[in-house]
């Protein structure tokens, strides 16, 4: 099985919980346009991120748990706008949300180099691989220090600000609506 298979197989197999950390400050997931179109006030199409919505309502009927916790860049970018946007939308799947912001984060890493992983049922960590693009390149099981990741996670999503906050602030600050 390829590494980019990894965390397809993850998701087919998980019990109970999925929970992930998105630290880069984008990901480049070829929906420039779709951004572009976003902030030119066209509404987001029905298509945009519907697979995992669809995914995030299955897994959530079977009483499984996502929760996400992003680290929001001081300034934000058209891309961290739209988003949001996706976010909301995922929450609406079933999705919990969570948003740090990034010079917390940096504090509570003090210094240590983290980056983007998966922890499905409390056990598995997948650590995800990115070119210097940003775009998604694989994963691989962490063998060791799971329990490192796990404490990460929460230690991170104790400090995080729920979406639903970050979004009333955001329409607020910026009179943007997402």
């Amino acid at each position: 099985m390829s590494k980019k298979d990894l965390l397809d197989t993850e998701f087919d197999n998980f019990k109970e919980t999925a929970y992930r950390i998105c630290a880069l400050p984008y990901y480049d997931c070829g929906e420039t346009e779709e951004v572009q179109k976003y902030m030119q006030g066209f509404p987001m199409g029905e298509d945009s991120n519907k697979e995992w919505r669809a995914d995030v309502k299955t897994w959530t009927s079977e009483g499984k748990k996502i929760i996400r916790i992003i680290v929001l860049p001081a300034k934000q970018t058209d891309y961290n706008k739209w988003m949001l946007r996706i976010a909301e939308l995922n929450t609406l799947a079933g999705e919990e949300i969570y948003y740090l912001d990034e010079a917390k984060y940096d504090e509570l890493l003090k210094g240590e180099n983290s980056s983007d992983f998966w922890i499905f049922d409390n056990e598995r960590v997948s650590k995800m691989f990115y070119d210097d693009k940003n775009d998604y390149i694989n994963s691989d099981l962490i063998a060791s220090d799971t329990q490192k990741y796990i404490d990460l996670f929460w230690l991170l999503q104790k400090n995080s600000t729920p979406l639903y906050e970050v979004l009333k602030k955001t329409r607020e600050n910026l009179k943007v609506i997402l």
